[in-house]
């Protein structure tokens, strides 16, 4: 019982902690942000900060991990979607975290995050030796989404998230199609 019970209050302050970087990065650059910023904001001690990260960084990392494990399990089509669409719901604080250091690096875990993700669906479909190495393949689907992301953001998240999946999935798909096949 008291496992459980640790295990729930750790969850619960590297929600408040994450929450209170991203409050934050609404308004303030992500370069600009310090520890004690982040701390005061979740109203929990440096010393708590540090029990769970080491910096500012590997809590935007850690952030990037849980939303990519809070994405449907569903058979690969729909992780595009669900991110897009979770992303999009949270634009304003993108589009800002975009102009500083913290998408680059944000990006950069979503991109190994996505690429075990693709990798583990991918392997799923493959009935024979494929064309291209399944870690590969699963590397350059996760890129093309980032990519369609980064430009999304970019462009200020004009598009629905809809359409922007529409795109990435006609080259997605293709890009498996070939990727899967026998070699």
């Amino acid at each position: 019982m008291r496992q459980q019970r640790t295990d729930r209050r750790s969850a619960r302050t590297r929600r408040l902690l994450m929450g209170a970087l991203m409050d934050l990065m609404l308004v303030k650059r992500y370069d600009a942000i310090t520890v004690q910023e982040i701390t005061d904001r979740a109203d929990v001690g440096r010393s708590t900060f540090y029990a769970h990260f080491t910096d500012k960084d590997a809590l935007l990392v850690d952030g990037a991990r849980q939303m990519i494990g809070g994405l449907p399990a569903g058979d690969g089509a729909h992780v595009s979607l669900a991110l897009l669409r979770h992303i999009g719901a949270r634009a304003e604080m993108y589009v800002v975290m975009s102009r500083g250091r913290g998408l680059p690096l944000f990006l950069d875990a979503l991109h190994r995050e996505l690429t075990a993700v693709y990798a583990d669906r991918l392997a799923a479909r493959a009935s024979a030796p494929p064309a291209v190495p399944l870690p590969l393949l699963a590397a350059m689907v996760s890129s093309m989404l980032l990519t369609a992301l980064r430009g999304w953001l970019e462009a200020g998240a004009a598009e629905p998230p809809e359409t922007v999946d529409r795109a990435f999935r006609t080259a997605a798909d293709a890009a498996i199609r070939a990727g899967l096949a026998p070699a």
